[in-house]
Parts: C-alpha cells; structure tokens; sequence
C-alpha cells in the first residue's frame, strides 16, 4: 500500500491497509483527532478520488470519571473520558454543568481535560460535552 496515500481532515492517515482492492481499506489517524463531517482524501498513483466526495466523523466524546469540587468556585474539574481531543484543540471544546459553563484550561492527558467551574453552581446538573461539534449529552 506504498502508493496510497490517506488524510482525513487534513490529517495523515498511517498504516494503510487494502480489504478488498478500490472499495474498502483502514488506516490509524494520531490520538486526538476530532470533528464531524471530515472530507476524507485518497491519492492512489497519483490519482485523487475527488470525483467521489467521502466524509468521516469521530467517535462523540464520553465521560468516565469526573473530580468532584467544592461549591465556592474557582476549582479546577478533572474530566477523563475518550475522544476529548488534544492540547491543540482546546478552543474547539464547550463543557458545562447545566448552563453552567466550565472553562477548558488544558490537557493533562490525552483522555483528561482540566476546567474551572464557576462559584455556586450546584449539585447533580447534566454534563454537556462539545468537542469540535461533536456533542454528547451526560445526564
């Protein structure tokens, strides 16, 4: 698969693999990726598949832990979970607690995301995770 060549979003795309001749092949994209709606490009021999648009989305963001804070505000949340993105997507990320925003500050690990919350803002409030226009709803 020397002459194929991938990207996705305009992100190269690794480890090409053919499954069955000009229809089907997989490839690894680097940890962090995100988005919605991505064109996806396809150089074989030089040839693009620009006649034939093709789009990929990633997986929507999940939860698996969250820290639990006080409620005089000011605190930092750490928030693990998957498909959270990368330090160089930060301002593509929207977290609240209800209607309360919780501002992205930085990664600590590709799967944890650091955010402030704001002073007062309760207890047991749905979790809104957007990332990249990828949205899931936490309740």
């Amino acid at each position: 698969a020397s002459n194929i060549f991938v990207s996705i979003g305009g992100a190269p795309c690794s480890s090409v693999i053919l499954f069955d001749p000009h229809r089907t092949f997989s490839c690894v994209l680097e940890p962090g990726g995100s988005g919605i709606n991505l064109p996806v490009l396809v150089n074989v021999s030089n040839n693009w598949n620009s006649n034939v648009p093709r789009i990929f989305s990633y997986q929507p963001p999940s939860l698996r832990n969250i820290s639990s804070v006080s409620t005089s505000g000011g605190d930092d949340v750490y928030i693990t979970g998957t498909s959270l993105s990368s330090s160089s997507h930060l301002n593509s990320i929207f977290i609240s607690f209800g209607p309360f925003p919780c501002v992205p500050r930085f990664f600590l690990q590709s799967d944890t995301i650091v955010c402030t919350v704001s002073e007062g803002i309760g207890a047991n409030l749905p979790i809104y995770l957007n990332v990249s226009g990828n949205i899931n709803d936490i309740n």
